[in-house]
C-alpha cells in the first residue's frame, strides 16, 4: 500500500472495500495505532494517534470484527462496569448507556447478564458494540463489524451506526467484505 491518504469529516462514513491482502484492515490499524507506517503522517482528531494522548483515547473507538475485547468469562455487564471505570463514566450512567445500547441493537437484558462465551457470535459482536461504544466515541473505526454474522444481525448493526453517526455526529470508518456495509444506498434506507 502506498501513497494513501484520506479524509474524513464529522458526521461521514468512510467506507473500505477491496481484495484480501488489499491493505483494508492495516489501514483501519495504522489509524487506530496499532501498527505504525513506515513512512508518511496520520492525524486523527489534529492528533498523532501514536502518542496515545488522553484526548484520543477519550474520543476513538475500535471494533475488529472476530478479535473481541470481551473477556469470556465476563457478564457484557460486567465488562461495561469495568470500562466505565477505566473511561472515568459513572457506573450508573455507564449501565444505562449500555442498556439503551442493547435495546437498539435488539439484545435481551438477559443476555446481558449471561457469560460471553455462551453468547452467540450476534450477540457477542453486539456486546462488542456496546463496549466500544460506551464511552460515545466520536471517531470509530471497524473492520469487519458484520463478518460471519445473519441477515438479521448485519441489519441492526446497521441500524445502530447510522443512527449513532446522527445522534453523535460521529466519523465512521469501516471495512467490509460486504458490499451492503459499504453502499451509501444501504445506509439511507435503514
Amino acid at each position: 500500500m502506498k501513497n494513501i491518504s484520506f479524509a474524513v469529516n464529522p458526521g461521514e462514513i468512510l467506507g473500505l472495500i477491496g481484495l484480501n491482502g488489499a491493505g483494508k484492515t492495516t489501514t483501519i490499524k495504522m489509524v487506530s495505532r496499532i501498527i505504525k507506517p513506515d513512512s508518511g503522517t496520520i492525524k486523527v482528531l489534529g492528533c498523532d494517534p501514536f502518542l496515545r494522548s488522553r484526548h484520543y483515547r477519550k474520543r476513538v473507538a475500535l471494533v475488529i470484527g472476530q478479535k473481541g475485547q470481551l473477556n469470556p468469562d465476563l457478564s457484557i455487564i460486567d465488562s461495561v462496569k469495568l470500562y466505565a471505570s477505566i473511561y472515568s463514566i459513572d457506573k450508573s450512567e455507564a449501565l444505562q448507556r449500555a442498556r439503551m445500547m442493547a435495546e437498539e441493537l435488539k439484545l435481551a437484558e438477559e443476555d446481558l447478564q449471561k457469560q460471553v462465551r455462551s453468547l452467540s457470535l450476534g450477540q457477542r459482536m453486539k456486546g462488542e458494540l456496546i463496549l466500544s461504544f460506551i464511552h460515545l466515541p466520536t471517531i470509530v473505526f471497524l473492520d469487519e463489524p458484520t463478518l460471519g454474522l445473519d441477515f438479521i444481525t448485519q441489519r441492526a448493526i446497521r441500524n445502530y451506526l447510522k443512527n449513532y453517526k446522527r445522534r453523535y455526529g460521529a466519523s465512521i470508518i469501516l471495512t467490509s467484505h460486504y458490499i451492503t456495509d459499504i453502499e451509501e444506498k444501504a445506509w439511507s434506507r435503514i
